[in-house]
């Protein structure tokens, strides 16, 4: 058995004096930090009642702005720069890093985007927490923007699959993909974001190309920050979102860092020269 490896506590900053020790026992203190050394999010209970106070700060521990909000119960930022609270009554607040509110919506709110025959069935956030895909039991995927005011609907794509509905999973950042189990298999549908289509026009709604990959029943699949990672009981693979650019000027499937190197190194192996 081998040791761990050998880690380093490396202090970045030190005498903050962030309000981070609850002053009474009952107390709670929510904390948020924003990904990548962003900004800071902490909220304490205020002096008057049902109400809470918030403070940004920076990494330094320098407080940049400060925020009254009503019994928040979660904090978290998005890749964006965005604070999102929420409270006890169902309340939704965006607010950028200097503590301006931007938007404010209810739990159970409905948008001119919504559907109201049917039900919603799956929803994925992106991995930067600003975009979220919606399944409709009617076959469609809505791809919303959460971070503009209204949760702007960006697009409406008519699906086709048959068999039941496994999991839906971004792949890449300008497609996603639908696991579908069948009896036999599990076959794996992606589709792509590009392009534009009439929110207005049903008819009109785009049916846009997919591609279908099939295998065994006992496939497992993973995202990746390229694509999908599939696992059966013989091998692994990885699906990468093509970008035809990408692949007419340097030959790769993706433009994805992952990617890249995945090509390189398979170029090194065939000694070519493009694997520079």
């Amino acid at each position: 058995m081998t040791g761990l490896p050998s880690i380093q506590n490396l202090c970045l900053y030190d005498n903050l004096n962030l309000p981070l020790f609850p002053k009474r026992s009952d107390e709670q203190i929510l904390f948020a930090c924003c990904p990548f050394a962003g900004p800071i999010a902490i909220s304490i209970p205020s002096k008057s009642p049902n109400s809470s106070m918030i403070g940004i700060y920076m990494q330094n521990g320098a407080q940049i702005a400060s925020i009254n909000a009503s019994n928040a119960l979660y904090l978290f930022w998005t890749k964006c720069l965005k604070l999102i609270v929420i409270n006890n009554v169902g309340r939704v607040l965006l607010y950028d890093a200097l503590g301006k509110l931007l938007k404010t919506s209810t739990m159970g709110e409905n948008f001119p985007w919504a559907k109201t025959e049917g039900q919603y069935i799956k929803m994925e956030l992106d991995n930067d927490q600003c975009q979220l895909l919606l399944l409709h039991d009617s076959k469609i995927m809505q791809l919303i923007d959460v971070e503009v005011d209204g949760f702007q609907c960006l697009k409406q794509i008519k699906l086709e699959f048959n068999g039941e509905i496994g999991q839906i999973f971004w792949c890449g950042k300008s497609s996603f993909a639908i696991e579908q189990k069948l009896e036999f298999s599990n076959n794996l549908s992606i589709y792509s974001l590009e392009g534009t289509s009439d929110l207005n026009q049903t008819e009109n709604m785009e049916n846009t190309f997919n591609s279908t990959f099939s295998f065994s029943s006992d496939a497992r699949f993973n995202i990746d920050i390229d694509g999908i990672r599939v696992f059966t009981r013989r091998s692994t693979s990885l699906l990468l979102p093509i970008q035809d650019a990408s692949k007419s000027v340097l030959g790769l499937g993706s433009n994805e860092p992952g990617a890249l190197l995945y090509g390189s190194a398979v170029k090194l192996e065939q000694k070519s020269h493009a694997s520079y």
